[in-house]
Formats: C-alpha cells, structure tokens, sequence
C-alpha cells in the first residue's frame, strides 16, 4: 500500500509537470 501511494504521487507530480511543460 505504501509503495502504491508514493507511485501515485509520483505519477501525478509527472503528469503535472508534463502539463506545465
């Protein structure tokens, strides 16, 4: 469950990073 939700967070800090670029 952990590693589920640091993957999460990491999966959406490179979407949003995506939809800055």
């Amino acid at each position: 469950m952990s590693h589920n939700h640091r993957n999460s967070l990491i999966d959406r800090s490179r979407m949003h990073h995506i939809t800055t670029l």
